[in-house]
């Protein structure tokens, strides 16, 4: 039986497991939601039915626990991480894990960065009182290190993580942008490249709305329209099979883009540490979720993220 197109298509699903955020950052939408306020969380007994329709997702490599969201507010955050990535393990070893942090709950006593079972980490430190590359390093054994510039340094643990970290107290030197229209002091000029995002990626927010771009976040009023339904109601893979998903990934591979795309100027799924291999889609590789060459022979051939 022939697997629905986008299910296909889905390489990459980001996660929010609650919605608390420290931050008010001007190039982030937290910056009028009242995300620093209280807590909401989203329900194990959701988590449990995302974790099989995970599953059947065939192509999926990338599994994100943040979205815009601190992931790690306590040290039993890392603790349910691990158990879903367990839990993913046991059906494939073909996904990445990783997740952003501002770093702001970093601690011995919290210290997600030795205890989180990810493969990469972005770290940045927005405020001068945060945690840097001092603490870093005194908080996990590092194998190596490569400084990319003066505040940009990606770390090698000992453990096999790498960890992007990024000290943009004095300036944010990423890429700026409208985050779908919702910042306008941002929206300076039109698209002119294009994106990924809306034909591989998915959004999960806390209160289990399904969003088709990460950059879109369903409490955003000009996003609440894109919204292509909620987990409390219908199943993940129901909701990707439904007529929303379905208009809206047809629409905007075919680049007829809605409003909140027009202005946007995310770009592709970036990496940006040194070049590793390939994703494994055999199944063989002992090098998993990436290729070693053991597809050799078979009608399998490795993925490469096309946004590398």
């Amino acid at each position: 039986m022939a697997l629905d197109p986008i299910l296909e298509r889905v390489r990459s699903v980001e996660l929010e497991l609650h919605s608390f955020c420290p931050k008010r950052c001007a190039f982030c939408v937290n910056s009028f939601l009242d995300r620093d306020r209280r807590t909401q969380y989203l329900p194990d007994e959701i988590i449990n039915d995302l974790i099989r329709d995970l599953v059947q997702i065939p192509n999926i490599r990338r599994m994100a626990f943040h979205r815009y969201n601190e992931p790690f507010i306590n040290k039993m955050e890392a603790v349910k991480i691990n158990s879903i990535i367990d839990k993913l393990k046991r059906h494939t070893n073909l996904i990445e894990y990783w997740a952003a942090t501002n770093l702001v709950f970093l601690s011995e006593r919290n210290n997600y960065l030795r205890d989180c079972d990810l493969n990469f980490v972005t770290a940045r430190r927005y405020d001068p009182e945060d945690p840097g590359l001092t603490e870093i390093f005194s908080l996990v054994k590092i194998d190596s290190l490569y400084r990319e510039s003066e505040t940009e340094t990606i770390l090698f643990l000992a453990d096999g993580k790498i960890v992007f970290f990024e000290d943009v107290t004095e300036r944010y030197s990423g890429d700026l942008y409208d985050r779908g229209g919702s910042l306008p002091h941002l929206s300076t000029k039109p698209r002119i490249a294009p994106c990924n995002r809306t034909t591989i990626n998915i959004g999960i927010d806390f209160n289990g709305n399904v969003m088709p771009c990460p950059n879109m976040q369903s409490q955003v009023p000009s996003h609440a329209g894109h919204i292509l339904g909620n987990l409390h109601e219908a199943s993940l893979i129901s909701i990707l099979k439904g007529g929303a998903a379905q208009a809206f990934f047809e629409a905007t591979a075919a680049q007829h883009l809605p409003q909140a795309c027009l202005r946007c100027q995310s770009k592709n799924i970036l990496r940006r540490f040194p070049t590793r291999p390939p994703w494994c889609t055999c199944g063989r590789s002992k090098n998993a979720p990436y290729c070693d060459g053991s597809h050799k022979g078979t009608e399998f051939r490795p993925w490469f993220d096309p946004g590398e």
